[in-house]
């Protein structure tokens, strides 16, 4: 499938998962923007860049899109993949570590979402998310666990140009 012309944020983009799907988008045509709090560990090509981003702070999600706007003046693609997970057993985590996996997890899909959906520039958005936990893994959370909440707001907004492929599930 071409992706040419399309302009996609991939969050958690420096390294693993998130570079993976990054250079796939790359690979089939998309521009892509790198969110990531940390520096990319690979080389940048040109039609990409990557923008310095906390994905649990909403100041840094708003700059973001907006730098993909200014930049090539659309927004087609949300790639929710950021996500941590402290080494820590599940009972043994702080409140503060938990609020940490929370936020990036969980707040920062909702944060791209509202931003995304809100700029009304484009003409389509997909929004996915990937997962690092499992079940029955003692020392894991599943993230965005519930996929039907995310249904249910991709119908109330009543945007029929919204696509949802979510793999939490």
């Amino acid at each position: 499938m071409s992706l040419a012309g399309k302009v996609a944020i991939v969050t958690g983009s420096s390294m693993g998962i998130g570079e993976a799907i990054a250079k796939a988008l790359l690979k089939d045509g998309a521009k892509v923007v790198l969110a990531d709090i940390k520096e990319p560990t690979w080389q940048i090509p040109e039609n990409a860049i990557h923008v310095k981003c906390d994905v649990s702070n909403s100041a840094d999600v708003q700059a973001v899109i907006k730098k993909a706007i200014e930049k090539w003046r659309r927004l087609d693609i949300i790639v929710n993949n950021a996500g941590i997970y402290p080494f820590v057993p599940l009972e043994n985590m702080t409140e503060a570590q938990w609020d940490k996996v929370m936020n990036v997890n969980a707040k920062s899909v909702s944060l791209l979402r509202e931003q995304g959906c809100s700029i009304g520039i484009y003409k389509g958005c997909s929004l996915g998310t990937c997962t690092k936990g499992n079940y029955g893994q003692r020392n894991r959370t599943r993230r965005n666990s519930d996929s039907g909440r995310w249904s249910n707001f991709y119908r109330r907004t009543g945007n029929e140009s919204i696509s949802r492929n979510d793999t939490s599930g």
